[in-house]
């Protein structure tokens, strides 16, 4: 289907150019090329797409796609996105990737504008002050950084991506008295969800509970190897005082030739805070790792985060790696 260019803003003149939406599974080996091309120039996390990727991320999304092409070729495509945040809170999210020599001839401002309507037409029920657009990027690219600002975008946070280089040394950190580390188990799924929301609820991309968001949280592919979570427990209370959220990606680590564990969304409730938990948990995540064969370990942080959790990071002997930054702007929804 080819996209009218009355509905791409600022459509630029280059012969042969053509917006459209994705032609089924024709378009995807070669929007997997392209991606496997650009995407790895600010994304040091890149892995590599296949055909067969894009078409089970695709499915049913034709609309929120778009390709580019000149000349019959594709050049360059994208996506956009809507999703619930908060329960007031709409966010909007598209990504584009384009062949370095089609760049600065106007098709990223074209292509932006078109996915900014996009999210704005799948938000149109949203009230206008709850919606915003929300987009993460590499902190050196200058080129991404620079168009979203020109388009009134600004810097709503940033994030340390951390790595331990090595799981020796790991540091002697007992938990606190009172707390044990026990095994998770299938019927604590639901409280150890409720331990990340609560412990995330006043995080910038914190999520509020529900069923429709612990039902996609549950089913999270990333998460599958639930052996590899640190849950523990305040005894006395018989509750889970904190959580972190262990797992591995054997792709990515195919791919780069390393053996990584990933020590993420570490959770600890308010009232345990304060009293070396987050220490204790970062160090049996480590050990976990290490019984796995892993010889590294990474997470990511909020650099603004008032707790400061980054210098008890670097205490456990993660190193900043780069940052994402996050650059966003209010949705302006259509008016009937």
């Amino acid at each position: 289907m080819i996209v009218e260019t009355n509905s791409i803003p600022m459509y630029p003149c280059i012969d042969g150019l053509r917006f459209r939406q994705v032609n089924a599974e024709a378009d995807f080996g070669e929007m997997a090329r392209i991606f496997n091309l650009v995407a790895p120039v600010h994304d040091p996390g890149f892995t590599p797409l296949t055909a067969e990727d894009l078409a089970k991320q695709s499915a049913d999304q034709s609309p929120n796609h778009l390709v580019v092409e000149v000349k019959g070729q594709v050049v360059g495509w994208g996506s956009c996105e809507s999703y619930r945040q908060r329960a007031r809170l709409h966010i909007g999210a598209h990504e584009f990737y384009l062949l370095p020599e089609w760049r600065g001839q106007g098709i990223e401002q074209a292509v932006l504008g078109f996915f900014e309507a996009r999210v704005a037409e799948l938000l149109r029920d949203c009230p206008p002050d709850q919606a915003v657009y929300k987009i993460f990027l590499h902190e050196e690219d200058a080129e991404k950084i620079a168009l979203l600002e020109a388009n009134g975008y600004s810097r709503l946070a940033a994030h340390a991506i951390m790595v331990r280089p090595d799981l020796e040394q790991i540091p002697d950190c007992p938990l606190p008295d009172g707390m044990e580390i026990r095994p998770f188990e299938a019927d604590h799924l639901r409280q150890a969800y409720d331990v990340l929301r609560e412990a995330f609820s006043e995080h910038i991309h914190g999520s509020d509970p529900s069923d429709e968001d612990f039902e996609a949280w549950s089913q999270d592919e990333t998460f599958a190897d639930r052996s590899l979570w640190v849950v523990t427990w305040d005894v006395k209370n018989n509750r889970i005082a904190g959580v972190i959220f262990n797992f591995i990606l054997q792709e990515e680590n195919q791919y780069y030739h390393r053996q990584r564990g990933y020590v993420e969304f570490i959770s600890v409730l308010k009232a345990y805070r304060g009293r070396g938990l987050a220490r204790a948990m970062i160090a049996a995540s480590l050990h976990l790792h290490k019984q796995r064969g892993m010889t590294e370990a990474a997470l990511s942080s909020h650099t603004e985060n008032p707790f400061n959790p980054i210098a008890i990071y670097l205490d456990m002997g993660f190193q900043i790696r780069y940052h994402v930054v996050v650059y966003s702007k209010p949705v302006h929804t259509p008016v009937d």
